[in-house]
């Protein structure tokens, strides 16, 4: 799972609305690319989801303890979005040269780099 965070306030606490907008910009971005590298014949080593947790169907208890360990203000937060990836293939990370980490990590920096700043 990955959460995105963007700037506090002065105050240090942060935006449930700008939590959600940033992570649903990184979300689109990257889903842009994977589908990118799929048109083009190429493997996309692994599979993106975007989850939204609400108070609703998770409860108080949940959302109130990931909102402050967010350092966000719970009682702000009706829903948290978050993205989630899963390996396509097992073995991946095993293989020499840790290909798809860094893969991965380069996709990230490139896509969270370039929307980071707006938040």
């Amino acid at each position: 799972d990955f959460v995105f965070l963007p700037k506090g306030t002065d105050d240090g606490e942060r935006d449930v609305a700008a939590l959600n907008e940033l992570t649903s910009s990184i979300y689109d971005a990257l889903q842009s690319e994977l589908e990118s590298k799929e048109s083009e014949g190429l493997p996309t080593p692994f599979l993106l989801s975007k989850t939204t947790f609400t108070r609703a169907r998770h409860g108080d208890l949940f959302i109130d303890d990931y909102a402050k360990r967010l350092g966000i203000d719970p009682s702000t937060v009706e829903e948290l979005e978050c993205l989630r990836s899963v390996v396509m293939d097992p073995f991946e990370s095993d293989k020499e040269g840790r290909q798809l980490f860094d893969e991965l990590m380069a996709m990230m920096e490139r896509v969270v780099g370039r929307l980071v700043s707006r938040f």
